[in-house]
């Protein structure tokens, strides 16, 4: 989704694993990649 995308692009300089951003973004958003 674009959400998911931009939420990963957003947060790429962080800490977090791409698995911990598709959880986050399942966390915030209604749905998952």
């Amino acid at each position: 989704s674009k959400y998911c995308d931009y939420m990963k692009d957003n947060i790429s300089s962080g800490t977090c694993s791409n698995e911990e951003r598709k959880s986050l973004c399942c966390s915030i958003s209604d749905f998952c990649l």
